[in-house]
């Protein structure tokens, strides 16, 4: 059995450390704190919460209000909501690759992002990112480890753990050459 690192460490660590610098989640905020801000609708809507499931794809107001304010102008019905990331890690890439396949992973990164295709039995490729890089892309490793049954390059960006984010223009580059293989 594989040991998830991270969650075994953050079980010893997440609520006795006096100081964690280890999360990647914003900073909590008490629920009187944020319903201080609300308007008196979202107030409304906070008093009429329900606990309990809601649809499969996420609660529709919630969707709306993702495609309104991050995706225009795309409408609710075409946003899906996952309960965290591991969760759209999990369906994404069982939705995505098969055995036969090949992937390319950015290494250091989260475990699952390794971990599930490996559990698919696929061919897997890690690239290290370098510290003497500054943690950057190398964009010609890359492009050096595709083969043809290539399905997918999974990277993390901000990067977790170093926090790198990839610039603009290599990302450009990284779509193209993606695009260019049909990947």
């Amino acid at each position: 059995m594989n040991v998830f690192k991270l969650e075994e460490y953050l079980a010893k660590y997440e609520f006795s450390a006096k100081y964690l610098l280890c999360c990647s989640d914003a900073e909590s905020f008490d629920m009187s704190k944020i319903l201080d801000s609300a308007s008196s609708e979202e107030k409304h809507l906070w008093d009429n919460l329900r606990l309990g499931y809601t649809e499969v794809s996420g609660l529709p107001i919630l969707r709306k209000t993702v495609a309104q304010e991050l995706y225009q102008p795309l409408e609710g019905d075409h946003i899906l909501m996952f309960s965290g990331a591991e969760e759209g890690i999990f369906c994404t890439l069982h939705a995505l690759i098969e055995t036969n396949d090949h992937v390319i992973v950015l290494t250091p990164c989260y475990q699952s992002l390794v971990e599930i295709p490996k559990l698919k039995g696929v061919d897997i490729t890690e690239i290290q990112l370098q510290e003497s890089n500054d943690w950057r892309i190398d964009l010609n490793a890359v492009a050096d480890a595709i083969k043809p049954c290539t399905k997918c390059i999974i990277i993390n960006f901000p990067h977790n753990p170093t926090g790198q984010v990839i610039e603009e223009d290599e990302l450009n580059a990284l779509i193209e050459i993606c695009r260019f293989r049909g990947i």
